[in-house]
Parts: structure tokens; C-alpha cells; sequence
């Protein structure tokens, strides 16, 4: 997909999500990678990380939309580690999501909310690394479709989402990646 066309959809979608503010979300979590491609998954596991995130959520109604920015660190090889904050070479993604959410349970206190979407992604630093990955080989923009699943108790919220990848990561190689985040946060 175009990255025109992804702002041509975004400038289309705002206006209309734009009824309400239900409020900022400050978030950190996990974040896993998964590709088949064998420079980098010579393994078979996953490549782990953690982000960081500032979100909104647009409406109040069942209906809602969700845009924001999140940083997500991960390692640029699978590994069979549990460890997410090591000095291992990463790379450094700004994700921008654009989802549509249902508050499919809304009690005093309580929500759970479903949410799917694009999300577009700017690859932002590549660590130097012996699998000499780097802005040459990783793309700079990359497309995923997202979708995410949660409960809101008062102000803290907590989501899994899964984004399964449209275009490729590895230039020239049409390998993608699919990704898994556990996040945790509060409106403010």
C-alpha cells in the first residue's frame, strides 16, 4: 500500500472518529516479532522487545477510533531468551496505529473493547549488528493490519494485539512480520 494512500485514508477517517475524546492512554508493554526469514530467525524464535505508547481514544459511544504513536524495541534476532531489556542489537519502530473500536461491554468501572486496523510503521534506528542489517536492508516503511483485544478497569487498561504484516520488512526478500504486544496502561 501507498504510503499516499494511507494518509488519503487518514484524512478521511479523523473527521468522523473525531465526536468525542474518551481520553489519552499511556502504555508499556511487550512486543514479539516473527519472520521467517532465515538471516534472522536461523532459530525458529521470536524476536523480543518492549514499547512504549501515547494514544487516544476518539468517542464515547460503543463505536470509537484509536490513533496515537508507539516506540517499540525489539532485537533484530530470535532467541530463546525471556530477557526484554538487554543491550542486544535492535531496531527501533514508530508505529502509528489507526483502529476502529467496540466497547462490547460497558459497566461503571469496567469495559471490554475490541479494536481493528492499519497500522503503518517507520523503521527509526537500526543498531549496528553482525547480521549487517541496516537502513539498506530493512524498509523504511512497512503496513500491517491490527487488532487488539481489552479490559478497562476505571483508568487502567490492558490489551493484547496482534499485527499481521501486508508489505515486507527485509528489503528484496518479501519476507514480513507478524507481531504480538501485551501492553499495559491508564487514561490520564
Amino acid at each position: 500500500m501507498k504510503f499516499k494512500n494511507i494518509l488519503l485514508l487518514l484524512a478521511i477517517i479523523l473527521p468522523i472518529l473525531g465526536t468525542g475524546q474518551s481520553g489519552l492512554v499511556v502504555s508499556a508493554g511487550v512486543s514479539t516479532l516473527k519472520t521467517e526469514y532465515p538471516l534472522v530467525n536461523q532459530s525458529g524464535f521470536w524476536n523480543r522487545g518492549w514499547h512504549l505508547g501515547l494514544t487516544t481514544r476518539l468517542g464515547k459511544d460503543f463505536w470509537y477510533g484509536k490513533v496515537g504513536l508507539e516506540l517499540h524495541k525489539i532485537e533484530l534476532a530470535g532467541n530463546n531468551r525471556i530477557e526484554i531489556f538487554t543491550d542486544v542489537p535492535s531496531a527501533y519502530f514508530l508505529k502509528f496505529p489507526l483502529q476502529i473500536g467496540a466497547r462490547i461491554i460497558k459497566l461503571s468501572g469496567f469495559q471490554l473493547h475490541a479494536m481493528g486496523g492499519l497500522q503503518v510503521t517507520y523503521t527509526a534506528h537500526i543498531d549496528k549488528n553482525p547480521l549487517g542489517l541496516n537502513h539498506g536492508r530493512i524498509r523504511d516503511f512497512t503496513a500491517g493490519w491490527l487488532g487488539n483485544i481489552g479490559i478497562d478497569l476505571g483508568v487502567f487498561t490492558v490489551d493484547v494485539g496482534y499485527e499481521y504484516g501486508l508489505t515486507e520488512l527485509y528489503t528484496d526478500t518479501k519476507y514480513r512480520a507478524n507481531y504480538w504486544f501485551i501492553s499495559g496502561g491508564f487514561f490520564f
